[in-house]
């Protein structure tokens, strides 16, 4: 590690270049193995976002959503950036990220493609239906205006099944509408993004005791960290019984993120449901942002998540019981291919 920071920092004496340094310090992240791991410096310009939403398809840049203001459509695979190849470009941003699962690296560097300056222009080229297009897209779009389509945060599907999704609810909100849970024999939770609820919700779906996962954080009990110890965050979550004994399946996908992951790791272990998705992005635990000189930002994993048996769960993706694979068609379509998923599995078990 030592090495590592002598050599970055002759490196950036010699260079003299604020991307240098940003190279550099996100080469030291890397070899704390963590996928909450990134370093970027605050730029108040870049506040605006190209009108397309994009998904990695096997290493092909698709167009997963796009705005009336664009020229681009649902399904457009883009192969040019500015006269390179699309996956040069992603490959080049991705030097300056510091997460080491390359799935949820891709999908930062993603999002550092999109933003940039207002009005600021891209010229793109596009394969669509096998043909070849060349457009100039404009950085036009305010964080927000252009979002994946979602149900509501909680929402009726037939006469069997409620949706919730967790990433957009409190814990106060969800007591509250679990009364109207009760009334319905299936539930679906969605984690796709980062858990706005804490773990201990899953109390409502058990009937039993739940196994909660230890938190840990290291904390330095003597002056620059000559000794360390650590401090465990563990208690049990009692059974509250109100939603036990119902079919229960939880979505993830590669954006689902620290407190997520630890949720959708405790509800497998406890099996209190099914879990239908995608590979979840590595990342559970406490994540924490903090401010460095000269406008920089470092997020972190601040306390790791481990398993009763004392395994850390933290740095490894939660893998789906049901694995949902992007599908071109659904995109096209607009369709939710893993809501679409989980809607299959109610109504084939209900149909049995």
């Amino acid at each position: 590690m030592l090495q590592l920071l002598r050599r970055s920092i002759a490196r950036v004496a010699e260079q003299a270049d604020s991307l240098e340094l940003e190279k550099c310090l996100n080469e030291l992240l890397i070899s704390i193995n963590d996928n909450n791991a990134l370093i970027e410096i605050y730029n108040p310009s870049l506040t605006k976002y190209l009108p397309i939403l994009l998904k990695d398809m096997d290493g092909k840049l698709i167009v997963a959503k796009s705005h009336s203001s664009s020229s681009l459509l649902a399904g457009d695979e883009i192969t040019e950036i500015e006269g390179k190849p699309a996956a040069e470009v992603l490959s080049q941003i991705e030097q300056f990220i510091a997460v080491p699962n390359p799935t949820y690296r891709r999908i930062i560097a993603i999002n550092k493609l999109l933003k940039g300056a207002p009005d600021s222009k891209v010229e793109i080229v596009a394969r669509r239906n096998g043909k070849q297009i060349k457009v100039v897209e404009t950085r036009s779009l305010l964080a927000g205006e252009l979002i994946e389509e979602r149900p509501e945060r909680y929402e009726i599907f037939g006469d069997s099944t409620i949706y919730c999704d967790l990433t957009r609810t409190t814990d106060k909100e969800l007591n509250e509408i679990a009364k109207f849970m009760e009334k319905y024999p299936c539930l679906i939770f969605d984690l796709r993004g980062k858990s706005q609820v804490s773990e201990y919700f899953l109390g409502l779906l058990a009937s039993t005791a739940v196994e909660a996962f230890p938190i840990v954080t290291t904390t330095n009990t003597e002056p620059f960290g000559r000794s360390r110890n650590s401090y465990s965050i563990y208690t049990n979550i009692k059974p509250y019984k109100r939603l036990a004994n119902k079919q229960i399946i939880f979505l993830c996908d590669e954006r689902s993120v620290g407190l997520s992951e630890a949720i959708l790791a405790m509800a497998h272990h406890n099996k209190l449901g099914t879990i239908v998705g995608r590979p979840t992005s590595g990342s559970a635990g406490e994540i924490c942002s903090i401010a460095l000189p000269c406008g920089y930002f470092l997020t972190a994993t601040t306390a790791k998540v481990f398993s009763p048996d004392g395994d850390e769960i933290s740095g490894r993706p939660i893998t789906p019981d049901v694995a949902v694979d992007y599908d071109l068609n659904f995109i096209k379509k607009n369709i939710d291919e893993i809501l679409y998923k989980a809607l299959e599995i109610i109504k084939n078990s209900r149909n049995k």
